[in-house]
Formats: C-alpha cells, structure tokens, sequence
C-alpha cells in the first residue's frame, strides 16, 4: 500500500477525551467513535482486525469447528423458552416489528445454534458437531475503556453438542488448548481463572484473562484489539506514546508489517524504495507522499510498525537498505533479500 493512497487520518494531536490506550488508537488513525459505546474502523484498523480474524478461523478449523452465520436479528420465542429473555433484558437491544411481535438484537446465540441443530440432529452419529461464527454482537452495557466494553462487538463465539458428558469434556479441553496457542500466536500473556456463569447457564466457565480483560467459547475480537495494545505497553512498562504490536513465530496482527522510508528525492532512492515495497507485498506501507522524512518516521512509530527500511545515504553509497527493527536491532541489506530477512526476523520487544 502507498501512503499516498491510504486514508490514515493519524495526528500528532491528542483528541478528545479518552485515556491510555484508547486515546493512542484513536490519535493512530485506528479506530474512530460513532458515540457512547461505539467504534468503527479505519482502513489501518480493519487490517488488525481482519488478521486478528484469520488467526481466530485458522485455531477453531484446527480443532474441528466448522464456521456458521446466524442471524443477529431474532424472535423472542426461543429466547422465552431458555428463560433468558428475562434475564438478558437489561442488557438486550429489543424492538418490536411492524406485527407487533417482540425482537432482539442477539447479545448470544446460544439459542441461535440451538434452532439451527433442532430436528436437523437426527441421530448419534451426527454427534459431536462444534459450530462457530465470528460476527456482531449487541448488549446495552456501560460503555467504557474504549473496545473493552461497547454496545456492538465484533466476538467469535462456538458452541458444541455432544450425546455424553465425556464428549462434551474431550471438546472443552481441545478448545482450551487452542485458545491457548492461539494468545501465544499472538503474543498475549493470559491466565485461566474460573467465572461466574451469570446468564449464560452451564455448571462450568472459566476466563482467559489479560493482566491490565474473554470466555460457550467467546473471544471478544475487538476487545482483543485493544488488549493487545494495553498488554504491550504494560510489558515494556512504558508510556502509551506509540502502538506496539508483538511479532511471534505465527506473525503480527500490526496493520503493516513492515514501512519502506526513501530520504531524498533521488531517481535511484524512489526506483529502489518501490522495488522492495511490491517486493514484500500487500502487509507492506510504502511512505511515498509529500511528508517530511521526520513525519515519515513519527506516523511509522505511531502505528507500531514492527520493521522499517530505510533507503537513503546508506544506499547511495553502498546500494544496500537498512532494516530497523522495533527491538532496536538493525541490519543491512541488499534490496533483492528483504523480503527474507523480514519474514525470518523474531521480534524480541
């Protein structure tokens, strides 16, 4: 992606009123508020969602969950024969239609699976079945710490049915498993405490919590989001002055993994900086505008870009790139290897 491009309204002003790591995404150019409780995305935003999102896909296939849509609009009946049409009002968007009959905007979908399986089930040999989506949610909650607590959420949530309790058992370990390789995919140090049921029934929760706040098998992708940005800077025990995204084995949820800087308006220095961006390909951001190289590299720090190259005086005078590295580590290259030695480079942030 040029810079030129790219819609990234990023500043170097604080705006608003917002505290920590909400107040980052938002000065980033990440994320944007639509009032109390919601948020939507930039381009730059959507791209760490939407890696966030195909992480999520890749840990529930591995284990056997097959991906469903369900609708978000829904009727009161099946929520009035769980018993939680009372229990969930509080927090439930409900309408009623143009005949009168009463509707929700589904905070859950407990009961969503549950109709999409009944009479379709027909026998043991259909069981088990593990079903997940990843979509909208909505609940009439405080809003509050930007992504955290919002009144529509972008979740994964999965649900399995099983002929015995030794089945159910067997999935509930697998799905443990994988939430855990997928937060070390991802670079977030979570601790697995037991919950409170609350509203969504069963006689065993437990939550995959993130010293700085997700658990049928919900991950709250958007609340993900933030808490990444929140773990990040509570790591390195440093200010929020700039988005730090972990690069692990698997990769990096960052919008961009790697930002080309040319210094200089050189033919040569241009030619070079577009050949290494279509080189790396779409996870790259090529700074090709009319910014000055000060600016180049602050809006680079700002949005947490993990490896930057630099093609400039260095290359003038030895036709190699300089690759920095968010952890301090730099190299020199020649133009032909960075694609490589990006890929093969671990973050030690």
């Amino acid at each position: 992606m040029r810079r030129s491009d790219l819609f990234l309204p990023a500043s170097r002003e604080h705006r608003g009123e917002w505290s920590g790591a909400t107040r980052l995404l938002v000065r980033a150019g990440v994320i944007r508020e639509f009032g109390s409780g919601l948020w939507g995305f930039t381009p730059a935003g959507e791209r760490v969602r939407t890696k966030l999102e195909r992480r999520i896909h890749d840990a529930m296939r591995a284990v056997g969950a097959q991906e469903v849509s369900l609708p978000n609009l829904q009727y009161s009946e099946r929520w009035r024969e769980s018993g939680r049409w009372g229990a969930f009002e509080g927090e439930m968007f409900t309408l009623s239609n143009r005949e009168g009959r009463a509707m929700c905007l589904a905070p859950s979908h407990e009961e969503g699976v549950v109709h999409l399986l009944d009479g379709l089930v027909r026998s043991y040999d259909d069981l088990p079945v593990v079903l997940y989506q990843v979509d909208a949610k909505f609940r009439d909650d405080h809003a509050r710490a930007g992504l955290l607590r919002c009144k529509e959420f972008t979740m994964k949530d999965a649900y399995s049915a099983h002929v015995d309790a030794d089945s159910l058992r067997e999935t509930y370990r697998e799905m443990r498993a994988a939430y855990r390789r997928l937060f070390d995919d991802l670079g977030l140090t979570v601790a697995v405490c037991g919950a409170d049921n609350s509203v969504m029934g069963g006689d065993r929760s437990e939550e995959f919590v993130a010293p700085v706040a997700e658990g049928s098998y919900g991950i709250g992708v958007s609340r993900l989001l933030q808490t990444i940005v929140m773990q990040g800077a509570w790591q390195r025990e440093a200010d929020l002055d700039s988005l730090c995204w972990p690069v692990t084995d698997w990769g990096s949820v960052a919008p961009y993994r790697v930002a080309v800087i040319p210094i200089g308006n050189a033919d040569a220095v241009r030619e070079a900086a577009r050949g290494v961006h279509d080189a790396i390909g779409a996870d790259c951001l090529l700074f090709d505008d009319g910014q000055s190289v000060g600016e180049r590299f602050a809006e680079s720090e700002l949005l947490g870009i993990p490896a930057k190259v630099v093609v400039g005086n260095h290359y003038r005078e030895t036709g190699d790139v300089e690759i920095e590295h968010r952890n301090g580590e730099s190299q020199s290259v020649a133009p032909e290897r960075v694609p490589d030695a990006v890929e093969r480079f671990a973050a030690g942030d």
